[in-house]
């Protein structure tokens, strides 16, 4: 069932909810086109979390890790600029016992696909309005 957002506002009632299912080794899977709001829902996550740093993008680092308490990470991966040929046990260190998002995941899968994990798909019907769909595995 697609969920209808309108808003900011909707946005961030998504993200509070989702939050409450981000448990340690879980990966919140966004899917969705450039600009339909992956980042600005990440943003949203964080805030609730009570992340204090300024959330950006990875799109170039790969990788951007925040501190939601002591020894626990949120892992904000893009894998816009990835193939699935990439290799990323580089990362594997990092992501066990933290939040993990990524952005892009259907660029390299197979450092997911085994794990826990929530999809969002993200789809912009109108300038303002996105439909979202939320898949749980």
């Amino acid at each position: 069932m697609w969920k209808k957002i309108s808003n900011l506002t909707d946005l961030d009632k998504l993200a509070q909810s989702l939050v409450l299912f981000l448990l340690p080794d879980t990966y919140l899977l966004l899917k969705g086109k450039l600009g339909v709001g992956k980042t600005a829902l990440t943003r949203l996550i964080a805030k609730h979390l009570k992340i204090k740093q300024k959330i950006v993008s990875p799109s170039f680092t790969i990788l951007q890790q925040y501190s939601i308490s002591k020894n626990y990470y949120l892992n904000h991966f893009d894998f816009f600029r990835l193939s699935p040929k990439e290799d990323l046990m580089i990362f594997a260190d990092l992501i066990i016992g933290n939040v993990n998002i990524i952005e892009w995941p259907e660029n390299n899968p197979q450092f997911w696909q085994d794990k826990d994990y929530i999809k969002v798909e993200m789809v912009r019907k109108e300038a303002e309005i996105r439909l979202v769909k939320i898949y749980f595995r």
